[in-house]
């Protein structure tokens, strides 16, 4: 037996995707590829310029190109444009310069360079120094404390000394000389007026 009814064959078709759809969707992805891409280099470069930066205060401007996003994309941009990368700059490790070299006598002071005698005899002086050498010697009224010396101390020391009232000028010269460890001797004087 056979049927005599003819048979209809269904088939589907898919309508293919008109060209400028394609074009566009193709524009789009390259054009957010390429920005996307400008912010990834600028990223790396930020990050660069943050971990190479030098411990010291000293601030540099130093001009860059960077891609900037514009908020309608143009379709004639096919491909990123290229952005300037700086090029990282060594640093040496420079030792700080050694101290300038100090003199024999680093410091001579006194706590009052001016004394009141009104009904005193004497008035309490406080001297203090700091000096580099081999030895040191104070003394009073004289320009070389190691040719008359009042005594010698350490070479950083201090001392409480009675100023004398009456003084024929009104005051007293006190010196402190140094011998270093090599060359001449240093004197250095104070004057305390009354």
């Amino acid at each position: 037996m056979s049927d005599s009814t003819p048979t209809e064959r269904f088939t589907t078709q898919t309508a293919p995707l008109p060209v400028a759809d394609e074009l566009r969707s193709r524009r789009t992805l390259i054009i957010l590829l390429s920005v996307g891409g400008g912010l990834l280099v600028a990223l790396i470069i930020l990050l660069t310029v943050l971990f190479t930066r030098s411990n010291d205060d000293t601030v540099v401007a130093t001009p860059t190109e960077s891609p900037t996003a514009s908020s309608t994309p143009t379709p004639e941009a096919t491909s990123p444009s290229p952005s300037a990368t700086p090029t990282p700059t060594e640093t040496e490790d420079v030792p700080a310069p050694p101290p300038a070299p100090t003199g024999p006598i680093e410091s001579f002071t006194v706590d009052k360079t001016s004394v009141n005698c009104d009904g005193v005899n004497s008035v309490k002086v406080h001297f203090a120094w700091k000096a580099n050498g081999l030895s040191l010697w104070f003394g009073v009224g004289v320009n070389d404390a190691m040719a008359a010396p009042y005594g010698q101390y350490e070479l950083t020391d201090e001392l409480d000394f009675d100023y004398q009232c009456g003084q024929s000028n009104k005051q007293q010269k006190y010196t402190i000389t140094v011998k270093p460890s090599e060359g001449n001797l240093v004197s250095q004087s104070i004057i305390i007026t009354e």
